[in-house]
């Protein structure tokens, strides 16, 4: 096996092996994201704010992708 190397980006980590997450999420933001999710009217909001909710519960880029 190969060795794994950790990058600390800025409020992200890399893992090679493409294992990327967003930072901890406050609470104000999550609720604020959740309301975008459920009752946004742009669509690409609405889209961006599922990847990063499902980022921060550490979803793997494929799983995520599958959304």
């Amino acid at each position: 096996m190969g060795k794994r190397v950790i990058i600390r980006k800025s409020n992200s980590l890399e893992v090679s092996g493409m294992t990327i997450f967003v930072r901890d999420l406050t609470q104000e933001e999550g609720n604020r994201l959740l309301r975008i999710a459920r009752k946004g009217a742009d669509p690409v909001q609405v889209r961006r704010a599922l990847l990063i909710l499902a980022s921060a519960q550490k979803m793997k880029v494929p799983e995520i992708s599958r959304l």
